[in-house]
Order: structure tokens, then sequence, then C-alpha cells
């Protein structure tokens, strides 16, 4: 029979004999055993355990104190991590080549990777249009029970998408003593505060509940724990190396140092410190445990935030120099160069390894019905199912509003067949969202408008996924609207929304620059479309509206005629793939409406209007120029004054106020060239910049040549805050006139 040495791995047989040699056997079998306790003794001698702590982007040190391991050909035989540990560990004990692992750290940051709002490019245009004012990067839950909020700031998809993909060609193995280094995360149980070890299971998923921040990140539930930051219980887990077989332990320590008292200059910074304590605390703990066999790495991350993942590179720089400073080379065991390179290339050739699925289940944690999700994939089974395939499938499948996570793993069974199973669910703190947003345009001159808004959307109202959203604004125009949002069919490009609305706005007339008359204009009405998404950059629509408009002199002398029903059909086309909103870089937005009122459908006379938008912005190696053009006619001189086009404030002619330039006909066409600069105000990216603009508007009889043009220019300051984009410009136009104006929550791309 054959017998398997644990120890050692130590394999050997032994017969069964004649009586006259069973002396002789027994020596041998005492001889054997021997041999096997001293081989196992032995190889638990050389087992070396790389033990990596938190210490958010501090932690990319790490990777330089890998490094050196690397150039030296020490192979860890185990890693432990923790937060931003388990990051770097978890990556490059599934494989990942280190100068991947440097340049994934390098392409971390906080706009992209640390947000739950899927990226404009796979949002709908309706979805774009929905959030640009939208103050708040998250939703607030509503009901009949108050107010709810989600459990952190954010939920992660956006990192779990990352880890998803970059990690597909391990996610069939859920043994984590399999992978090329054995490798085990720390977590905190949120609920008893007891640290967790994780070391089977979803890599990706594991490797998020460890780097889960309390209040920043949602807790992450995993076989029925809600598991948050190891780092809250145990910050550098020197205990479990050792629990695990390590007799000599390499500990990398890039926590956060305690700030002095000089130090703590806000209630921001008391917080940090209070989470410094206790994670200093548990560290330092785990450090009497070191003995004289094992290393203590210190980087010099002097100057270096938890969130500066813009220096990585500095990180990277200093883990690797405090790993020659801090370690006895010559105590560990190097691997000869053709046994180093064997493990290397089989580390390395795992990790390229490819999926090909059999099969795809979707499991809808949701009001939805399953066929909406389905439709959203693109994926299909009998493939090779590659990275970037999987990282577009969970962002659109995300991008449809209503999950609050949509993760991917891949299942392998006995006979190996690959399932990848998609699994979904639902905002705990919904069905039905709070938002809000505000707007201030002010030129000092006695012309201000300020707004606030309060949304109020309600999801899931079917299968097939309707949504009901109230919008209030209020200020200077308030207005109140409610629309029905109603997909035909599952997971289809069509749709059919309707709309009541009630509004009300101050015109003002204005006759060589001054006020001559002022209006207040109200419109209630209705509105009905049908339309189709043409993918997730743009839509066509078609649609009836009727509304009853009213106009009421406030002051001055009355010019315009009285306002009466309106109905007419309308037609339009949208496409923005800008990248934002407040201060676009790439792609393009365009806009065009065709409308046309009848008194067949109601209306008090027959007109037709038709208007245009195009935005492209153009960046080099200066910044960026945003070219825009606008133009607009209204075809018919029965056309009531509330249809005509408007011209003034920030852009569209500076030197005017918003709104003082009024008629039938429109043309703009402006230059706004913007750059990046440094700012320590840590509100959000500053720039400077100007603009150049010619335009006008003009009766629909008038005759009009480039002469006609009015010309003007803005310089500003602009800063794209969490509140908006917020503007500080100084304008002029022709004819004299001048503005200084403070604009906040109309973006430049608009």
């Amino acid at each position: 029979m054959c017998w398997l040495g644990s120890g050692g791995s130590l394999a050997y047989s032994v017969r069964v004999i004649a009586n006259g040699a069973i002396m002789g056997s027994f020596v041998q079998v005492v001889i054997l055993i021997l041999t096997m306790l001293v081989s196992a003794q032995v190889a638990a001698a050389e087992k070396v355990a790389l033990v990596l702590s938190g210490g958010g982007a501090r932690g990319a040190a790490h990777i330089g104190v890998l490094r050196e391991l690397e150039r030296r050909q020490v192979r860890p035989d185990l890693i432990v991590g923790v937060s931003f540990g388990a990051l770097v560990g978890g990556l490059y004990s599934s494989g990942m080549a280190l100068d991947d692992i440097e340049q994934l750290m390098a392409e971390l940051s906080l706009a992209k990777n640390f947000q739950d709002r899927p990226e404009r490019a796979l949002q709908t245009y309706r979805q774009k249009n929905d959030n640009a004012g939208n103050l708040l990067n998250f939703d607030v839950g509503a009901g009949i029970n108050g107010v709810k909020l989600p459990l952190g700031l954010v939920q992660g998809q956006e990192l779990s998408v990352t880890l998803a993909k970059v990690l597909l060609p391990v996610s069939n193995q859920r043994d984590f003593s399999q992978l090329p280094i054995p490798f085990v995360a720390v977590a905190t149980d949120i609920e008893t505060g007891q640290a967790v070890r994780l070391d089977r299971g979803n890599l990706a998923t594991v490797i998020k509940a460890s780097l889960a921040v309390p209040v920043v990140f949602a807790p992450v539930s995993i076989d029925g724990r809600l598991l948050v930051d190891g780092g809250v219980a145990n910050n550098l887990p020197v205990n479990v190396a050792r629990d695990l077989g390590a007799t000599q332990v390499i500990a990398v320590d890039a926590s956060m140092p305690r700030l002095r008292a000089d130090q703590l200059t806000s209630f921001v910074s008391v917080v940090d410190q209070i989470t410094t304590l206790l994670t200093r605390a548990n560290a330092d703990r785990q450090l009497s445990r070191l003995g004289p066999n094992d290393f203590l790495v210190s980087p010099d991350l002097d100057g270096i935030g938890s969130l500066d993942l813009a220096r990585t590179a500095d990180a990277i720089g200093a883990g690797r120099a405090a790993a020659l400073a801090d370690i006895d080379w010559r105590t560990l065991r190097a691997l000869d160069t053709l046994p180093w390179a064997s493990w290397q290339a089989e580390r390395l050739a795992r990790f390229q390894a490819s999926q090909r699925i059999d099969s795809v289940t979707v499991f809808n944690g949701s009001r939805l019905d399953g066929r909406a999700i389905v439709n959203q994939l693109n994926f299909t089974p009998g493939q090779i199912l590659q990275p970037e395939q999987l990282e577009q499938d969970l962002r659109r499948v995300y991008a449809m509003g209503i999950f609050e996570r949509v993760e991917a793993d891949v299942i392998e069974d006995r006979q190996g067949q690959k399932s990848l199973e998609i699994r979904t669910r639902e905002k705990a703190w919904g069905p039905d969202y709070l938002n809000f947003g505000a707007g201030v345009e002010d030129n000092f001159r006695g012309d201000a408008a300020y707004s606030f808004r309060l949304s109020y959307t309600a999801t899931g109202q079917n299968p097939t996924g309707g949504e009901l959203k109230t919008t209030l604004e209020l200020g200077r125009d308030p207005s109140l609207s409610v629309r029905f949002y109603q997909p035909i069919g599952y997971g289809t490009p069509w749709f059919a929304e309707a709309e009541l609305y009630t509004a009300r706005r101050l015109l003002r007339i204005y006759d060589q620059g001054l006020p001559v008359a002022e209006y207040l204009v109200s419109d209630t009405g209705i509105g009905f479309d049908i339309g189709r998404q043409l993918s997730s950059w743009g839509e066509i629509r078609i649609g009836l509206e009727k509304s009853e408009p009213r106009s009421e002199l406030q002051l001055g002398t009355n010019v315009l005629d009285r306002a009466d029903t309106q109905a007419a059909v309308t037609v339009s086309f949208a496409a923005d793939t800008l990248d934002s909103l407040a201060f676009p870089s790439s792609g393009v937005r365009t806009e065009l409406s065709y409308a046309t009122s009848r008194q067949k459908l109601g209306a008090a006379q027959d007109y037709e209007s038709a208007a245009m938008r195009l935005l492209v912005p153009y960046s080099g190696r200066y910044g960026t120029v945003l070219a825009r053009l606008e133009g607009g006619e209204v075809l018919s001189k029965d056309a009531p004054p509330e249809r005509a086009f408007t011209l003034g404030g920030f852009t569209r002619l500076s030197g005017y106020s918003p709104g003082e330039l009024a008629g039938s006909r429109l043309g703009l066409l402006s230059l706004v060239a913007y750059q990046p600069i440094e700012s320590t105000l840590g509100l959000g990216q500053m720039y400077r910049g100007l603009s150049l603009e010619t335009g006008g508007v003009f009766l629909s009889d008038e005759a009009i040549s480039f002469s006609d043009l009015l010309n003007g220019y803005s310089v500003f300051m602009g800063l794209d805050t969490q509140l908006g984009p917020l503007y500080l410009s100084f304008g002029a136009s022709e004819g004299g006139r001048k503005s200084v104006s403070l604009t906040l929550g109309r973006p430049l791309g608009e």
C-alpha cells in the first residue's frame, strides 16, 4: 500500500514480508518515520510568511517590498493581507505580475474607482439628464417610514467591477491555498468586532470586504456576516501567519501614524486620529508576536496620506528602501536561478488562463423581471469570456440604476463545466429615492436667479422597470413636474413617457439694455412621447404636447400679445457622448428639435419652430477648447411670445444679463477654452479659462447680416465641486456691456 507523508510531502511504500524479516522491516519503518518527522520540521522551519498591513494608498509600499523579494529570488510560502495589503497581496498571490499591479495602482482614482455613479458612457441619455444637476452622488431612500440611508457613502461597485475584471483568470479558484502563493485576507465582522479570516470564496469579493472602510464603504456580506475593513480588528495579522505554521514572518507596516496635537486642526483630522488610534493599537499588539527571526519593515511614508493615490510611485520607492534596510537577507532562503524562473513562469502563466464559459445564470435580487437583466448582457455561452466583455456587461446591468451591487462569479463543477453567475442585489434603502439640486446665476446688478430642486423617484413600478419621478423646483422660476417612464418590453430600447407639468418664470423685456416690462409667465401642460434609446449615447422621440400658457404684466408697459392654448406635435433627436458636463474634454453633444402647433389639435394658432445645439470639445497639451453652436427659429409670425429664444449670461454673450436678448431667431457661436490648475482648497478640480462669443437674436422678418452680430468675451475661474460646477467670471460684449457673474450648477456642456 502507499502512504503520503503530510509534513514534507514524502511518499514511500512498505511491503508486508515474511516473519523472519519483521525486525529488519520494523527498523526500516522507524527510520522512515523519523525521516518524515525531520523533513516536516525542516519544511516548517522554512515556511516564510509575508504579512501586509492596511494603510490606504500608503499600502502601495507593499509593491516595493515585493519587488525587492523578487530581485533576490525569495518566494513567500504564505501571504496574509489586510485592506490595501489584501489588495496587493491577493493580486500577487493569484499570479499577477508586479508591473501590472503597479499599473493598476497608478490608475486607481477616487473620482473613478471609489464612487457608485455609472460612468456617463454607460448611462442612457435620459439618465445623463436626470443625474446632471444632482447634488448627491448617491440616492437617499424615502418611504412611508421616513428617510433611509445606505450603509456606506459608497457601495464600491466600480471597485468590484475592476477587481472582477483583473481577477477573471482565477475567478473559478475557490480555495486560496491553491493559488500560486497561498493567501489569506482579514476582515472585521461589524456585528461582533472580531477579525475574520477569509481563505476561500470569490477572491474579488473577499478583497473588497477587507478594503471596506466603515462609513465610507458599505459592509460586504459573506456567508451571512457583514464585513468591513480588517484594520478595524487586526491591521497587522502576525498571529494569523503564526497559526498557519509560519516560523519566519516579514511584516510590512504601512499604517497611518498618530497625529501630533498641532496637526489636529479640524473635526476631520480628529476623526482620522480616532481611526488611527484603533488600528495602531491592534497593530502594536501584533508587534509583540514578532520573534528574533522575524522582520518588521517600516517604510518611511512621511507626507503620504491614506488617500494619496497619486503618490503610488513614492510609496513603492519607500517600500523598496525599507526592505533593503530592515531585512537581513542572509537569513532568507533564496531559490536558485532555474527553480525561481520555473516557479515565476508557472505563477504568471496561471494568471493568463482563459475562462471558457458553458452557461450563464442570473440571480435576480430585484423586482424586475429577469429578462430585463439578461437583455443587458452581450456575452454568449460557449465562448471564452474576455475581461473587457465581463466589465462592460457588469457595468451595463448596474447602469439600470436600481442595484446596490452587481457581481460575477465563475463556478466550475466536477465535470469541468464552467458557469458564469451574475448576482444582483436591489438597493436595500429603495425602491423610492430623494435627490437634490441647486443653481445660482447672479450678475450683481439685481438680476439674480436662485433655485433649489427636490426630486422623488419611485422605481420598479412594474416588472419591466416603470419609473415615476416627481420634481419640484423652487426659486425665481418655480416648477413642478410628474413624469412616468415606461420601457416597452423587457430590456428593449423602446419606451413611452407621459408628463404633467406646471411652471412659472419671470420674463424681462429689455430695450437698449434697460428693462421696460416684466411679466410673470405661467404654463401648465401635458405631454406624451414614444421614443427609442440609441444605445447609451442618444435617443429619438416623437410626441404630443398641449399646454395653457398665461402671462401677467408685473412692471412696465404691456408689449406682449395675450397667450393662449398651445397644442403641438414634437420630434427630437439627441446624442451625448461627453465625458463630463461640467468641464468636458472629449465626446460630442447635440440636440435637434422641431414642433408644429396646429389649430386642429386644439391650438389657438398655427406655428412651427425648430432649434439645434452642438457642443464639441477638443483637448490638447495645454487644455481644452469647447466649440458651441446654437441656432433656432420660430417659423411663423403668429407664434406666442413664450416661444421666443433668449441670449445673455455666462458664455452666451457674457456682457448681457441672462435672458436680456429675446427674439424669434437665434444664432450663437462660442469658443470656451479652459485649463486645469493646482488648487489647495480641497473642494474639487480648479480651472482657469476664457470664452469668445458671437451671435444675436432677431425678429423673423428681419434681414440679417454679419454686421448685426454681437461679439463678446469672458475670463473666468471654475471649480468642479460636489454641488456642481462653479464659475466666477468677468464678461464684456459690444455696446459697452460688462458684467461680473457668479454661476453655480449650469455646466459648460449643458
